[in-house]
């Protein structure tokens, strides 16, 4: 007398395949939804700065139709609202040429350049730097600086030139 067996299932080297296939493409799915968001806030963060240099050209173009004094003798400035101007924190060019250490990020740097804080005011965290600079005979370049999502260094410039 036989007695017939029958095997049915998988066995567990087909079941740890699947888990392994799996694990793959979910880590894969998961690597490629952080790197899109942090794109996302990247973008946000660049559209933010170029309306800090929009309105600082802005600015700098109603400063020079009400009081174009306000620009003479200044190697690095920002504009307020009220267009006054606010001659950058420190040395100018230090301002614009300065390279944080790999350890420091722009938010170490609390006294470059004029400071927006767009989360709470105190720059306890997130920061833009920006300045407009004179460049040459009627020329401006706007220029933010920030760390992106990613801590790498961000920066956007805007070259303007006003015509006597």
């Amino acid at each position: 007398m036989s007695i017939k067996h029958s095997q049915r299932g998988d066995t567990i080297v087909e079941v740890l395949m699947v888990v392994l296939v799996l694990g793959v493409v979910l880590s894969s799915t998961y690597a490629i939804a952080v790197r899109t968001l942090q794109s996302i806030q990247l973008q946000q963060e660049r559209t933010y700065a170029l309306k800090l240099a929009e309105g600082q050209l802005e600015r700098l173009k109603a400063a020079a139709i009400s009081d174009p004094t306000v620009l003479s003798g200044s190697s690095g400035f920002c504009l307020k609202d009220n267009l006054t101007k606010q001659d950058l924190n420190g040395s100018p060019t230090v301002w614009m040429n300065f390279e944080p250490t790999p350890t420091n990020n722009y938010v170490n740097y609390k006294n470059a350049g004029c400071i927006k804080d767009p989360a709470n005011g105190d720059c306890s965290g997130f920061c833009y730097h920006y300045g407009i600079r004179p460049l040459g005979s009627n020329g401006y370049l706007a220029t933010v600086r920030w760390d992106g999502p990613s801590g790498r260094r961000q920066q956007v410039e805007i070259a303007y030139r006003i015509y006597p």
